[in-house]
């Protein structure tokens, strides 16, 4: 739900379900198959309702006794259905850019792979890292779907058994469906996390984001801070 009413065709619903399975094949190894299905609808006829469905294998491999692979990968369909459509009121400027969601682009159903691959490190009592590669399609803002190919790099800094301190970077390439250009983003994100309970979480984020586009639209940079709490039931 947005807060503002240039973005109220962003307004939407997801429904999700998920299934896995997991089998311990060996000591060190273990995978099974999994199923994700998802149908989103939006409360105004700027974008396409979806519906996005995901099959494939998920394994873990145990590489040494602080170090571990894990992979998954399959295939995903979107489907959408013919519900957008342009919103007048936002233009493309004399220099290229959009003034505002500019409704879909189109760009066709989606039927392809996904993946993600993952390796992760204990350095010692204090840190781990992590670095990750993945090829995610997903619905898109301005247009039916983008292709994010990501590679991200995680570092987790056990500070005392209260607060956790992070550092985050991120690097990818998304390639939008339809005529949306596509675009190439950059984040930087540190931050504190910790528990006020056993079931209150807490949490502080600082973030850098660095975005430029194809085709003359521009560039955006972005600051992000984040304040939160969290429940585990």
């Amino acid at each position: 739900m947005s807060l503002n009413n240039n973005f109220s065709g962003l307004n939407s619903v997801s429904y999700l379900t998920q299934l896995f399975a997991t089998y311990q094949l060996t000591p060190t190894f273990s995978m099974g198959p999994f199923a994700v299905i998802s149908v989103t609808t939006y409360q105004e006829s700027t974008l396409n309702n979806s519906t996005n469905l995901q099959l494939g294998l998920q394994a873990s491999q145990l590489l040494s006794r602080y170090t571990s692979l894990n992979v998954s990968g399959g295939l995903q369909i979107m489907e959408f259905q013919d519900t957008g459509t342009p919103d007048l009121g936002f233009e493309t400027t004399s220099t290229g850019t959009i003034d505002n969601v500019t409704g879909t682009a189109g760009g066709g159903n989606f039927y392809g792979p996904f993946f993600t691959v993952g390796i992760t490190n204990r350095l010692n009592r204090f840190f781990d890292h992590q670095f990750t590669l993945s090829l995610q399609p997903q619905a898109s803002s301005v247009s039916n779907y983008t292709q994010v190919f990501a590679a991200y790099y995680n570092l987790t800094w056990r500070m005392n058994r209260q607060v956790n301190a992070d550092l985050n970077l991120r690097v990818e390439h998304g390639q939008v469906s339809g005529t949306a250009p596509s675009y190439q983003r950059g984040e930087i994100k540190t931050g504190l996390r910790g528990q006020l309970t056993q079931s209150i979480g807490w949490k502080m984020e600082l973030g850098y984001i660095f975005e430029t586009q194809t085709e003359g639209q521009g560039d955006v940079t972005q600051t992000r801070c984040v304040l939160g709490l969290d429940y585990a039931f």
